[in-house]
């Protein structure tokens, strides 16, 4: 029943999320549970919550308990987006909370059941299609809202880690007034007459595979004989 199932709201939260690796792991992980009628889809699911909460969390500045449950993961996720401060609130905290007993739920199956939680007998019986297909459908669900609640809400410039938006009109505005020139003796791009980068630093930070070629190339011409640092 399961196999040609693909997580596509979740894929659609990687898709926004560049560089992602570890979230693709877990979807990669849920759909391949699917397809060979594995439990460790359950596991991928609970994972699938607490990857996508602690991304929103660290985005919105909260710091992370190093023993949240992804129930109170959740709960604190919604908190930080103030999910429930708007007119009708009370009734969806009402839904928060069904959300949360959906989360603990899925965490008490995936510890009953996943065969990553525990070790296992060699003879564990594992679930059904429908049982890992609630759980899947669950977790991308309550991931999906997250998600949109966080997109939606006005992001938080000094941690969010979306890329740089060239067509943020602010930015251009920041370009145009900003006092650049090039220190030529220190070989230094000045911003602003304090902030100091060297080309390679910018390159080395923002264009890795330009800095390695620019490095090789120097290295060649001026026969640089390095020994990588212990």
């Amino acid at each position: 029943m399961a196999h040609d199932i693909q997580l596509h709201g979740a894929r659609q939260i990687l898709a926004a999320w560049d560089n992602s690796n570890h979230l693709a792991e877990i979807i990669d992980k849920i759909e391949a549970g699917l397809r060979d009628e594995s439990d460790t889809a359950i596991d991928g699911a609970k994972c699938l919550i607490e990857a996508v909460c602690k991304t929103i969390l660290t985005e919105r500045g909260v710091e992370l308990g190093k023993t949240d449950s992804p129930a109170v993961l959740m709960r604190r996720t919604t908190q930080a987006l103030n999910i429930s401060e708007d007119e009708g609130g009370e009734y969806l905290r009402d839904m928060i909370r069904g959300m949360t007993a959906a989360t603990n739920g899925l965490c008490n199956m995936r510890d009953a059941f996943g065969p990553l939680a525990h070790g296992r007998d060699a003879n564990h019986e594992k679930l059904g299609d429908w049982h890992r297909l609630m759980a899947v459908r669950t977790a991308e669900t309550i991931a999906v809202l997250l998600f949109e609640a966080h997109d939606a809400t006005a992001i938080n410039l000094q941690y969010t880690r979306r890329p740089f938006n060239d067509n943020d009109p602010i930015n251009q505005l920041i370009d145009e007034a900003a006092l650049v020139s090039f220190d030529e003796e220190r070989s230094e791009v000045v911003i602003n007459e304090f902030l100091r980068f060297r080309p390679s630093q910018i390159l080395y930070d923002l264009d890795r595979e330009g800095y390695v070629d620019e490095r090789t190339k120097t290295a060649g011409v001026h026969s640089i004989n390095e020994t990588p640092p212990a």
